[in-house]
């Protein structure tokens, strides 16, 4: 393999990490020509590069939202029979943060003790942040008190995961954003425990990276 297939391959990961090579390297078009001095400069930046690029990684928060390729459920789901609306659980992962219920992208359940609502993300991943998007036409105080849950167990349908954090108060329409910290979980369950009530969520994101991804250069 030549100088430059090595470069080329390097420059897709730091691509990948958000960083750019130098321009001198995007320029530099030799693979066996060229002075010791410029092939050692060039093996040094890339080295460089390297480090650059698996620092990145690790301490970058991912930008990818899981729970758009999740799948969703919850303990029971509510339906408005004057406007024919299924308010499922899915609504809560489709991308949309209308927040008006009205408009049919937010989950809703019945009136459970310890309504609940979980997202399986299909492998296990390190979770870095979790964001939840309240119910913004009325009734916002109903999030509050809930449980933000994270973990790989299914046991009790997964409210038995250790807890990333808890929704004290989300306004009518708003957004909060979780630390998780990189807690390792394949389901994120929201569940409002000891209460009956109902539980009503208009948008769920997730980020994190799979459990066994390695960064560059390991």
């Amino acid at each position: 393999m030549g100088m430059m297939d090595t470069l080329d391959e390097w420059h897709s990961i730091y691509i990948k990490a958000g960083i750019a090579l130098p321009g001198a390297l995007l320029s530099a078009r030799f693979r066996d020509e060229g002075s010791d001095e410029q092939k050692m400069g060039l093996l040094l930046a890339t080295a460089l590069a390297c480090l650059l690029a698996c620092a990145a990684a690790q301490n970058n928060n991912p930008t990818e939202n899981l729970a758009l390729r999740g799948r969703a459920t919850q303990s029971s789901t509510y339906y408005n029979y004057v406007f024919g609306y299924l308010a499922s659980a899915i609504n809560a992962i489709d991308g949309n943060m209308d927040s008006n219920f009205y408009h049919g992208s937010c989950s809703f359940t019945n009136n459970d003790m310890s309504p609940w609502w979980r997202v399986d993300l299909l492998k296990s991943h390190k979770i870095s942040q979790i964001v939840v998007t309240n119910r913004g036409d009325c009734c916002g105080n109903l999030i509050d008190g809930a449980q933000i849950l994270v973990g790989d167990s299914l046991e009790n349908n997964g409210n038995n995961n250790p807890s990333c954090s808890e929704i004290n108060y989300l306004p009518n329409g708003g957004t909060q954003t979780f630390e998780c910290n990189g807690m390792a979980g394949r389901y994120v369950n929201i569940i409002i425990p000891g209460k009956e009530t109902y539980l009503t969520l208009c948008e769920v994101q997730v980020f994190g990276v799979p459990v066994s991804k390695k960064p560059p250069c390991s």
